[in-house]
């Protein structure tokens, strides 16, 4: 799966949603990042994150969701 499209389909999604009061919503990730996940439970953490981050940030603020790949030593 790739991890930066769901990130950026989620944030899209949660931009329709009334608790997202006018936010401006970012993501910062690589083109491409696969991950081996559950994407359905990884949309619904990432969903609570951006709720709570908009519960926590100003009408009309600014939410940036930034991605690293993970390097191996």
């Amino acid at each position: 799966m790739n991890l930066s499209t769901l990130v950026a389909d989620t944030i899209e999604s949660f931009k329709l949603d009334p608790s997202s009061k006018g936010l401006d919503l970012r993501v910062r990730a690589p083109n491409e990042m696969k991950v081996f996940a559950d994407a359905g439970a990884l949309s619904q953490v990432l969903w609570n994150l951006l709720r709570n981050a908009s519960n926590a940030t100003n009408h009309r603020g600014q939410i940036t969701v930034t991605l690293h790949p993970h390097q191996d030593e």
